[in-house]
């Protein structure tokens, strides 16, 4: 027990030194849940996901994205290490970017309102669609870190794309895959992207997409000492540098004195 509680101890300090907790907490969630569902075959799922019967269950609004199984035949695996894959490249960049408090708003807010348009357009087109795991908020937050690195080239299937057509595949990709057989309910889906345009491109006046930084870093003891160590070793050699030039003078002025006698 102490073994686990100490594993358990050391991950939070990892997470904690990546400035993304919130990501790596997620990522870890889907792992355990995943599982839970393979051994369970699924059997807790219908609790968690989101369906037009939501107000009954309302805690749905925001769990629908945890009700994931990623275990199962090699294509699931093979999709559930792309999406982890995805969120620590796109999701922890944004959480380092904009800070954990303020994206823990952001991945509920893009639960959320995805969520409610949904449904909104389930009412009008007359489709019900559950919905089951993180591919709302995780389209959305990936959206808001395209949209902010528009030149950025990554290579998607061996096709280069930059972060501007990453930004316009994500839309496609919200649009045709929740709009399959409805395309109206496609477009649903995708409303919840204009807010998140607008707060990637800083057009909320009072909610700006700001680089945090790091000026919420606090180096751990040993950091420090490190960092204490190189300066004084530093300056050890920057005395000892000085020492030989005042002997390197002293010794050339004395064979001066003597040329001179």
């Amino acid at each position: 027990m102490d073994l686990v509680m100490a594993m358990i101890d050391n991950a939070r300090s990892w997470a904690r030194k990546q400035l993304t907790p919130v990501t790596i907490g997620l990522m870890g969630a889907f792992i355990l849940l995943s599982v839970l569902f393979w051994f369970t075959r699924g059997k807790y799922m219908d609790d968690l996901g989101f369906d037009t019967n939501w107000l009954s269950k309302p805690w749905s609004i925001l769990t629908y994205p945890f009700a994931y199984m990623g275990l199962g035949d090699i294509g699931r695996i093979f999709s559930s290490i792309m999406v982890l894959y995805w969120m620590h490249m796109t999701c922890a960049s944004v959480e380092r970017t904009i800070g954990t408090p303020k994206y823990i708003a952001l991945w509920a807010v893009l639960t959320i309102l995805p969520a409610l348009l949904f449904w909104m357009g389930e009412m009008i087109v007359g489709q019900r669609v559950p919905l089951f795991g993180p591919f709302f908020p995780i389209a959305g937050i990936s959206y808001i870190w395209a949209r902010n690195n528009k030149t950025f080239v990554m290579t998607i299937w061996f096709v280069p794309l930059t972060g501007l057509w990453l930004s316009w595949l994500i839309i496609g990709g919200v649009i045709f895959g929740y709009g399959l057989g409805a395309p109206m309910l496609g477009l649903f889906a995708a409303l919840y992207l204009i807010p998140a345009h607008l707060y990637a491109e800083n057009m909320i006046p009072f909610l700006p997409y700001q680089v945090r930084g790091y000026q919420n870093y606090r180096p751990s003891k040993a950091q420090k000492q490190k960092e204490a160590n190189y300066f004084a070793e530093v300056d050890k050699r920057k005395q000892e540098r000085e020492e030989r030039e005042r002997l390197r003078k002293l010794f050339e002025s004395s064979l001066d004195d003597d040329s001179k006698r």
